[in-house]
C-alpha cells in the first residue's frame, strides 16, 4: 500500500473489512472487520515533567514555577505553548502560558521558569497545578495522553 501524498504524518483510525459490500450471504457478519491504528511518518512527542512550585502561597501573590518539556518523539517539534492552570473542584483558570522553542527529536528538552500571580476571590484550600504542553494541539504527536504534568 502507498500512502497518497495529500495525507499527512499523524496517527490515524485503521479499519479492514472482509465482504465491505456484502456480496457474500453470511450469518455473522459482525466479525467481518478489524480495527487499529496507524502511525505515518515521524513525529515529536512532547512531554512536561519536573514541575517545581511552592507548597502554598497567598491570593494576588507572584510565584514562580519551573519545569521541562522533552520531545521524546522520532520527529522534530516545532514551537508550541505551555499553559499553567490552577484546577479545583468549580475552578480551572489559566494562569500563564509559556512559548517552546523548537525541539529537536530523540530526548531533546527546554526548562522554562513561568512568574505567574495566583488569583484573587479563590477561596482558601487545596489546589491543583496542572502544565500543559501544546493544549491546542498545533504539533501534531504520537502520543497525547502524556502532555500534562
Amino acid at each position: 500500500m502507498t500512502r497518497p501524498a495529500s495525507i499527512a504524518n499523524g496517527t490515524y483510525p485503521l479499519i479492514v473489512a472482509v465482504d465491505p459490500d456484502d456480496s457474500v450471504n453470511e450469518t455473522d457478519t459482525s466479525n467481518s472487520s478489524v480495527s487499529g491504528s496507524i502511525r505515518i511518518g515521524v513525529l515529536p512527542d512532547l512531554e512536561p515533567f519536573g514541575l517545581s512550585a511552592p507548597c502554598s502561597a497567598a491570593q494576588g501573590a507572584r510565584v514562580i514555577f519551573r519545569w521541562t518539556v522533552r520531545n521524546s518523539g522520532s520527529g522534530a517539534a516545532s514551537g508550541s505553548t505551555n499553559s499553567i492552570r490552577l484546577v479545583a473542584p468549580g475552578i480551572n483558570r489559566e494562569l500563564g502560558t509559556h512559548s517552546n522553542p523548537t525541539l529537536d527529536s530523540g530526548q531533546s528538552t527546554h526548562q522554562h521558569s513561568a512568574s505567574v500571580t495566583i488569583p484573587t476571590g479563590i477561596a482558601n484550600g487545596t489546589y491543583t497545578l496542572i502544565v500543559d504542553v501544546d493544549p491546542d494541539d498545533s504539533v501534531n504527536e504520537t502520543d497525547t495522553s502524556n502532555s500534562s504534568v
